[in-house]
């Protein structure tokens, strides 16, 4: 769309009239045209504008759930039509002069219609009152270390078995059952090698910075496991040098192990993905009583506060015990606000739980 764009000279003088009328909404359009967002968020605002229009939603109807996905959704509807506007108002540059009066009055409509969608949904009009209701049932809460609750407690073997040993997600799987890793971390590649009677994972880590994560990191399991055990043999069968397991896609392994979760939990409303079983693996440590430095370094974080996002004891299920870790920065120690300071110390009973000691149980670090 461009200023320099004069579709009204060549249309007959009833639809000229109703684009004239229209000029203001135009030039308004123009400036929002101005401050267009990245690629990829167009990309994203593309696949939710198909969503809605192949589901014959609005933005408050497919995203009822919370404000923010209504908020997403409403951006990219308002995008794809402004969008929509543009390449209707070129139309009619380039064929305003050929069109009949039919034919030119349709147009108009078109345009209209799209301009009706922008006046429900005003671009940058954050002072107006949302149409977005919250749900008579309170809100909805999709968090992964909550749902967890919601599935059976062996839903990790559950799973594994109900995947073909053929299948090319079969490894990635059983590594993120004994790691908890990031599916991106399974993107960049990761190596399984046998070290005296352990099984190692060696794992490059993703969302590392200069001061954040973890650029590697190993964890060592022993062989007393039905699942290190066959992974001990697939390192025999390369003659001890050990194999790498990787995906492709991350989002592809997450819509995988969601639909194998809906195969195999079809009565359950909770939806398993790639990130609960990070949030598995933290439970099982904490309910081992895993210092939080100890659990930051297996996750591949670099301060201690981080690992307090995922699991809780009470799910803990040790599926398989970590013997020993090591990674390539000191997990740096966060100290507590003194607001939950000042409460962990009025509940005596917590208070021991705001750094869990080391115990026997723990393992042994092993630092590079």
């Amino acid at each position: 769309m461009s200023k320099n764009h004069l579709p009204f000279s060549g249309f007959k003088l009833s639809p000229r009239r109703r684009l004239i009328h229209l000029q203001p909404m135009f030039n308004f359009i123009w400036s929002i045209l101005n401050d267009a967002p990245s690629k990829k968020t167009e990309d994203k605002y593309r696949r939710d504008y198909q969503r809605m229009i192949a589901r014959d939603l609005w933005p408050e109807q497919i995203g009822e759930n919370s404000r923010r996905s209504f908020n997403a959704y409403r951006s990219s509807l308002v995008w794809c039509t402004i969008l929509r506007i543009a390449a209707l108002y070129d139309e009619a540059a380039e064929h305003g002069a050929s069109m009949s009066t039919r034919q030119a009055h349709e147009l108009v409509n078109q345009i209209e219609a799209e301009i009706a969608i922008l006046r429900r949904y005003p671009p940058r009009s954050q002072a107006m009152p949302s149409m977005w209701r919250a749900p008579a049932g309170g809100p909805v809460h999709k968090s992964k270390r909550r749902g967890l609750g919601k599935v059976p407690p062996l839903w990790r073997q559950q799973l594994l078995k109900a995947c073909p040993a053929s299948s090319k997600y079969f490894l990635a799987l059983l590594v993120l059952m004994l790691t908890g890793l990031r599916p991106a971390e399974l993107q960049h590649g990761v190596r399984v090698t046998m070290q005296g009677a352990e099984i190692a994972v060696i794992i490059r880590g993703a969302k590392v910075t200069m001061i954040a994560g973890q650029p590697e990191r190993t964890l060592w399991f022993g062989l007393d496991n039905p699942l290190t055990a066959y992974l001990a043999k697939r390192v025999q069968a390369s003659a001890g040098a050990g194999f790498a397991v990787s995906i492709k896609s991350p989002g592809a392994l997450c819509n995988f192990v969601r639909r194998l979760s809906r195969r195999v939990f079809w009565r359950r409303k909770y939806v398993i993905s790639p990130y609960s079983y990070r949030h598995a693996f933290a439970s099982d440590r904490k309910a081992e009583k895993v210092p939080p430095e100890n659990i930051g370094a297996m996750l591949g974080h670099a301060v201690d506060r981080s690992q307090r996002g995922y699991g809780c004891s009470s799910q803990g299920r040790t599926l398989c015990r970590v013997v020993g870790f090591a990674a390539t920065r000191a997990v740096r120690a966060v100290p507590v606000s003194k607001a939950a300071a000042a409460w962990m110390a009025a509940k005596p009973s917590l208070a021991n739980h705001s750094r869990c000691s080391p115990s026997l149980s723990a393992p042994a670090p092993r630092m590079m």
